[in-house]
Formats: structure tokens, sequence, C-alpha cells
């Protein structure tokens, strides 16, 4: 085939070169259309059908209000003419089915019982549509549809679209031979002077020019190459010539760098305000995410604070835990200097281990408890009290691989262990086992379970949700740490993900001398929480006698050997009729101690426990330390109540603050926590305000907001310090922002300003910053 093209004239070839890339574009223009076509068909589908669903939704409200089938099939008759709706269904609110239509020729169907949560949309032309009658939810309406005429459309189309292309074709090979003549027929005149020149030798001879494109361009170089030779002997002139040449293109180049050097630094520019621009945005977010967090945290503290019982005490705990996880998030999320640098940098801290394992259950805990799953959070005894290392990130770990095993168990149970593994000097080496009864792991998706965006089951995760990111976030951080994560599992019988990482011990576990020789019955039929709670009461040498069913455990008490304690599961195996309330009545004795294991769907009030003779109740996923202390409290007989901040936390006497806030609710916050810590204060809610407070009284500390209205902080503080009066220019000012940024600290410093405090700000720091600022001496 080559050596055929190699004989093609010129002519031949700009022809063909011609028609191939014409039809080559047509080809790849109509396909394009036809693709953006079909896209744009498709898009143009659904949103009608998004507006059927609405329209179906908004005239069966009636029906759904009064639960008239009747009615709710007159209103789905309607779409029986449109060929492209196959499948309608009217739920209620309940998510049962309040009457259907189906196409006799569709494919995808619904089931006649969905929960609110699961009616969702699950195809590619399902549209999902809540009926809402002044504002009250009545039901829901699901709708799938079809792409309709959409194969004649497309098959109409290539039939238009190949019938254009062979007119286009034709046209572009009439084109292509009238231009060849303008193109080839000066070169076959370059051709034939060119041979006459060759032939007499005549270097004067010129040929005639064609005109200023290529071809012209070429018969001018040629004229000016027989010129060179008819001068050939001038070499003077020649070397002029040449040096001309060098020094042009010479200043060109010099010309090239001196614009690539406009264009670096117009570039420079537009990069420094870009990140600018950035930073201004991470600031802002900064501000309006921590400013409500403030609000929710505040008010939790606030709460907390209050007579609530051990239901609601819970409730409010895990709002907090969560919400200072959340903030912890935010606070990396919104770190400009680690998005700049793209790593990430663990902090070292010492914190305690069983508090945070705490922590993570009773966050985990609703959610285990809404699929009736036990979930167990266990730290051997052997566990170190207090270690180094970076809490916020460890509880992200176990968060997600906790609940990324409830998510994929539907019955059983999900556990957390936490054991040492090597102990060498003041380092341990902790081991991390989160384990579920759950779906599994089939062979061939293990080696992608940490990848991004994988999960376990397309057609599962579609049911439970979830990006994919959490077991590779958990992944980066077990390796920060110095470890590697893990996981065993087979398909069908449930998971285990494990890591280990090395760390210091600060406060090393001991046996507790006051529980040595102590006797205690131990009810619970699980042999696995049986097994755990055998092994902590040996570690501090409880004498500990177990029984697995109510009959035994009566049985025990019956023998008349004195007791100090009696742990009973409320769960426990009844045998011959006797009842755990049974048990507990058989086991009221002034010189015994009775607690229960009760799970989170069960809580007993304090009432109910001290009507039953109680000495507590451990709510399950319940915490080893609660459980100690609780018995070291009967063996010293003395309750222990926590320190509340009173007005004698600052001294004698009472000071005088001016807050400076325009939030209302973090006024509120402000507000209680200086009542509860013996202040009196003002409030002002801008800068003016604020200037304008100190004509008036005078003040102990300013608590100033940087982001107000009319007046900003930092201006009112400029404004304060060029006070002549130096009761105000010499006042405490600290600063309370939201926006966390190095940058902005630097700014409050600057203006004037004293100290600073992050928002959410807490009792604890506000405490804190009184005693520093107000009674240093």
């Amino acid at each position: 085939m080559k050596p055929q093209a190699k004989r093609f004239s010129l002519r031949t070839k700009f022809i063909l070169a011609t028609v191939a890339s014409t039809a080559l574009a047509l080809a790849i223009c109509a396909g394009s259309l036809a693709i953006y076509d079909r896209w744009s068909f498709n898009e143009h589908l659904k949103g009608e059908l998004a507006v059927e669903c609405r329209i179906l939704g908004s005239n069966s409200a009636a029906a759904l209000e009064f639960r008239d089938k009747d009615n709710a099939r007159e209103v789905l008759s309607a779409v029986a003419a449109d060929r492209r709706i196959n499948v309608v269904v009217i739920y209620d609110k309940k998510g049962d089915e309040l009457v259907r239509y189906t196409r006799p020729k569709a494919i995808l169907q619904f089931p006649p019982s969905m929960s609110k949560s699961d009616i969702q949309a699950k195809g590619k032309f399902v549209s999902v549509s809540p009926v809402t009658y002044h504002g009250e939810f009545l039901g829901t309406i699901l709708l799938e549809g079809g792409e309709g005429d959409l194969s004649d459309r497309t098959r109409s189309y290539f039939l238009v679209a190949g019938l254009l292309m062979s007119i286009a074709v034709l046209v572009a090979v009439a084109v292509a031979f009238r231009l060849q003549k303008r193109i080839f027929d000066p070169i076959a005149q370059l051709v034939t002077g060119m041979g006459e020149i060759t032939q007499r030798k005549d270097y004067t001879v010129r040929i005639d020019d064609t005109g200023d494109d290529e071809v012209g361009r070429l018969v001018q170089t040629f004229n000016e190459m027989l010129y060179e030779i008819q001068i050939r002997d001038n070499s003077l002139e020649l070397r002029i010539d040449e040096r001309t040449k060098a020094l042009a293109s010479e200043v060109s180049a010099r010309r090239s760098l001196q614009e690539t050097q406009i264009a670096l630094e117009e570039a420079l520019k537009q990069a420094n305000a870009a990140v600018e621009a950035k930073s201004l945005f991470l600031a802002k977010m900064s501000h309006e995410i921590r400013t409500p967090m403030n609000g929710v945290l505040g008010m939790t503290e606030i709460l907390l604070g209050t007579q609530l019982d051990e239901l609601q005490t819970r409730c409010a705990e895990t709002i907090e835990f969560s919400g200072r996880n959340l903030l912890e998030i935010i606070n990396d999320l919104l770190d400009f200097s680690k998005a700049e640098a793209n790593k990430l940098i663990l902090q070292s801290v010492p914190f305690g281990i069983e508090d945070l394992v705490s922590e993570v259950g009773a966050i985990m805990a609703p959610l285990a408890t809404k699929k009736s799953l036990e979930l167990a959070c266990w730290c051997s005894p052997q566990v170190p009290v207090t270690i180094m290392g970076d809490p916020g990130r460890l509880r992200q770990i176990l968060l997600n691989l906790i609940a990324n095993s409830v998510k994929f168990t539907d019955s059983g149970r999900v556990s957390l262990d936490v054991t040492v593994t090597q102990t060498l000097d003041s380092m341990v080496t902790l081991k991390f086992e989160v384990m579920d009864s759950g779906v599994g792991i089939s062979d061939d998706q293990l080696s992608e379970i940490f990848q991004s965006f994988v999960q376990v089951d397309s057609g599962r995760t579609r049911k439970q949700g979830g990006t994919g990111l959490g077991l590779t976030i958990s992944k980066q951080l077990v390796e920060l740490m110095g470890g590697s994560l893990d996981v065993a599992s087979k398909l069908g019988q449930g998971s285990k993900f494990f890591f280990e990482i090395k760390c210091e011990a600060v406060t090393n576990s001991k046996p507790i001398a006051m529980l040595k020789g102590k006797k205690l019955l131990l009810g619970v039929s699980d042999a696995e929480l049986k097994h755990r709670l055998m092994d902590l009461f040996q570690f501090h040498s409880v004498e500990t006698i177990a029984s697995s069913t109510t009959q035994l455990v009566s049985q025990q008490i019956d023998q008349g050997s004195p007791l100090d304690f009696v742990i009973l599961d409320t769960s426990l195996e009844v045998s011959d009729g006797l009842q755990v309330e049974d048990l507990l009545q058989q086991a009221r004795n002034p010189l015994t101690s009775t607690y229960l294991l009760t799970d989170s769907s069960n809580i007993i009030p304090s009432s109910q426990a001290a009507h039953l003779g109680l000495s507590g109740v451990i709510n399950k996923p319940f915490v080893a330390a609660n459980l100690l202390e609780m018995m070291i409290k009967s063996v010293k007989h003395d309750q222990k109540h926590p320190e509340k901040p009173t007005p004698e936390t600052f001294g004698s006497r009472t000071p005088h603050i001016l807050l400076v806030e325009d939030n209302e609710v973090n006024v509120m916050v402000a507000s209680h926590f200086l009542s509860t810590l013996g202040c009196t204060f003002t409030v002002a809610y801008n800068g003016e305000e604020a200037i304008s407070a100190f004509e008036v009284g005078s003040y102990d500390l300013v608590l100033m907001d940087v982001q107000l209205p009319v007046m900003d902080g930092l201006e009112a503080t400029k404004r304060l310090r060029a006070s002549k009066e130096p009761s105000v220019r010499d006042v405490v000012i600290v600063a309370m922002t939201a926006n966390a940024f190095a940058s902005e600290m630097d700014a409050c410093l600057e203006a004037g300003m004293n100290d600073y405090l992050s928002k959410p700000v807490s009792q604890a720091d506000l405490s804190k910053m009184l005693n520093k600022w107000l009674y240093v001496n």
C-alpha cells in the first residue's frame, strides 16, 4: 500500500487527505452529537418524570390524608396515557403501600412496605417525592419510567447523519478538485522554470512571483538563492547580511525572554491572589462553623449542670462527646497549614484509654441498639490507665471501624477489645480488635477493602450507604501512628479489623488493694461477658463465684456465705420460674452491694434502682472503671460528688465583666457560665456599645468577640487602648474568636488584646482565663 501511495501525485494526495479529514471530522461530530443527544434526552426525561412525580404527589394528598384508595387509583389512572411511566406506588407515612399502578411490561418493582429511611431513588429513571399538606408529612410517592422512543429516535438520527455525511463528503471532493488547481499550477510552473535554468545555466533568470502563500514564498526563496549565487564573490556584503540576521535573532530572543518574565510575574500575582482568597474562605468557614458549635456545646454543658435523670444525662453526654469529636474533625479540615503541607501531624498528649473507649461506646450505643445489636467495648485490666498519643485520631479510627461493623451486621454483636501484647520499660504495645457477626468479606474483596470508594457489596452498599472512605482514612491514620490496619474475614461469618500501636505508658494499671479478698457473686449467662468479668476481678484479687442461671444464683445466695457484692445481668437465663427481680429481693442485705447490668434499651432510673435495693446500675456497653469505682464507694461508704464552680474560685470579691457578643445563643451560654462562676456582667452587642459601656461603668475584664456588626472587636479594642482614662486604657481584653488561625490570633494581639479564647468556649476554659488575669497575685 505504501509504495502505491508514493506513486500518487501531490494533487491526488491532496484530494485524498481533504476527503479523509473531512469524513473523519464529520464522523466525530456526528458521534459526539449522538452521545450528547442521548444524554440530553435522558436528563430531560428524568426532569419530566420528577415533575410528574411531584404533580401526582400533590394530587394524591387528599387520598393519603383519608386513605381513599379509589381516589388514589383515579389519580394514578392519569399516567396510563404516558408510555414513559412504568410503575407508580403511593406509600403512607408508615411506609405501607396505599395503591400502585404498574404497566404490563414494567421490569422494576417496589415492595409493598418500606421504611421511611429505605424509600429512596434506586434506579436510573426512579423519582421519589414526599407528599405533604400544610407542612405535615402524609406519605411518599415513587415513580419509575423508561426511555420510551429513544431507540427510534437514535435510528432516525444515524440515518439522517449518514445521508448528510455522504453529501458533505461529495461536496468536499468537488471543492478539493477546484482548489487543487490554484495550489499545484504554480508548483508546476516553478518546476518548469527550474528545469530551464538548470539546462541553460543562466542565473540571471527569475521565476515569476505567484503570490504571498507558501508556493509564492518558495518562488521568492528560489529567486533569492539565484541572487546569492550571482553575488557569491562579494564576501563583504555577504558577512554584513549574516551579521544583520544574527543581530535580529538576538533582539527577538531578548524580546521573547522579557515577555516570558512578564507572564511569570502575572502568573505569580494570580497565584498569590488565589492563595489569599483561599485563606479568607477558610477563615470565613472556620467562623461560620465554630459559632453554632459554640452554642451546641455550650448549651449541652449548661444542660449537664442541671438536675437530670440517668437517661437524660447519658443522652446529653453523648451529644457532648459527638460534638467534641465533630469539632476535632472540623479543626483538622480547616487547619490551613496542614492543608498547605498536604499531611497530618499527630498530637502527643496524655489521655485515658479506657475513658476514650467509653466515649466511643456511648456514641455508638444508640446506633447498635436501633439494630438490636449487642455492643461490647472492653479494655483488658493490664491496659495502662493513661498513655501518650493522639486521642482525637484514635477515637476517629475506632468510630470508623465500629460504625462500619454495625452498618454491615444485622444480628448478633459487635465488640471492641483493647489488650496489651508487649511491654518494654515504659513502652507498651496495644492491640485493638473490632469484631462483628455481620455479612463478612469474600476473599477477592479483602485485597481491595482499604482502597478509596470500595465497599463490601454493591447491592448492600446501596442499601446501607457510605462513601467507602472510612477504612481508607483509618488505615492512613494507623500507619501515621506506626501500625498497620488489617482485616480477617470470611463471607457470611463476620469480620475482624485489628491493628497494633506502640505508645508510652504514663500511668500503669495496678490492682486495687481495697478490693483484695472481697467475695463476689456473678450472675451472667453470656460466656464471653463472664470470661471478661472474671479476668477483671482476678486481676484485682476479688474472690468470684459465677453462675449462669437464676436458679444457680439463688442457691449461692441461700448458702448463707457472706457476700460483699452481687452482680446480676438482666439477660440472665431464667430457670424454675425465678426472675431477676426475685433474685434482687433475695439478695437484699445491708452488708451486700448489688449491681445490675442492663443494655441501653432498658435503662433503669435512679428512683427505681433505689426501690429495687440496688447499689448501682451499669449500662452496656459498660466501662470496667465505672463498675470498680462503684465497688470502691460501697467499701468506703463514701459517696463523692463532682465539685462545681463557686464564686470563691475567684477570691473574695465579685468581678464585673463586659461581655461583647452579637450572637444570642452565645450570649446565653456565656451569661450562664459567668453567673455560675460568681461574676456580674453587662452585655454589649457591638463595638460601639462596648465603648459606650465604659461611659457609665467600669469593668475588671472585657470578653470581646472579634466579628461584630457596626464596629468589629479589633477596632473597638484600638479605640479603648487610645482612651485617656487609665481604667479604660488598661482594662484586660480577652478575644473570643471562632477563627482558629494563627493570623487571627496575631491580629488580636496586635490590636491590643491581652489574650484570646477559641470558640467553642467551655466553662473550664473561661474559669482558667479569669483566674489568669484577675487573680494572678
